[in-house]
């Protein structure tokens, strides 16, 4: 793989190349991931208002399978779906119980870039992520052996979307929080309460429902 220094912006720190490969090669041999997480949204326009909280969970498998599940604490009938079989891909969402879910069901790749970002984001695939951002990483101040990566857009559609990406790793240089800055001044925080790499995955868990 070409050096992953190469991908970084000359407006930003150089970063640290060494690590950043480091980095990319505790992640290349990764070929499934469950993870379970916290979602937070604020805006800088209404600094006032409380975080929007979602929980969710997402399996995935390589190379471009992946079932991601939102659900809120105070809205328990509410449930919102994307998922992707590697041929198609489909957006559910419920939001009552006494309603039928709203289905969506398009090819793969074909508008779900945001939800492949995180993903991509949360299982540390950099070389992916390289098509569409410079990245850069430097070691974190805690914890003492840590790191953070930080993605700025290199095209202008992807900067129509975002600032820029944090990911922040432990020690073990997995993934512990990402947070996604939006030109808007929207801020999503995403922190993985747990993980785990490389165990099977029922094939069900991306089937595609069908369409009434």
């Amino acid at each position: 793989m070409a050096a992953l220094a190469a991908w970084a912006s000359a407006a930003e720190p150089a970063g640290d190349p060494a690590l950043l490969e480091r980095i990319a090669a505790a992640h290349r041999s990764v070929a499934t991931m469950s993870a379970r997480f916290e979602q937070r949204t604020t805006n800088a326009a209404a600094p006032d208002e409380a975080p929007r909280v979602m929980q969710g969970h997402f399996e995935m498998a390589v190379p471009d399978r992946y079932n991601l599940v939102l659900t809120k604490t105070n809205d328990p009938d509410w449930r919102q779906r994307f998922v992707c079989d590697g041929k198609r891909s489909a957006e559910i969402e419920q939001v009552a119980a006494d309603m039928d879910a709203s289905v969506k069901v398009r090819d793969a790749a074909a508008g779900d870039a945001d939800i492949r970002r995180i993903i991509s984001c949360a299982r540390g695939d950099f070389p992916e992520l390289a098509k569409d951002f410079a990245i850069r990483a430097l070691p974190a101040e805690v914890p003492a052996d840590g790191a953070v990566v930080i993605l700025v857009p290199a095209n202008a559609e992807v900067a129509k979307e975002l600032d820029r990406v944090r990911i922040e790793l432990g020690a073990d240089l997995r993934v512990r929080t990402l947070t996604l800055e939006q030109p808007s001044g929207t801020r999503i925080g995403i922190s993985v309460t747990a993980a785990t790499y490389d165990a099977p995955i029922a094939p069900e868990t991306f089937a595609i429902p069908e369409r009434d």
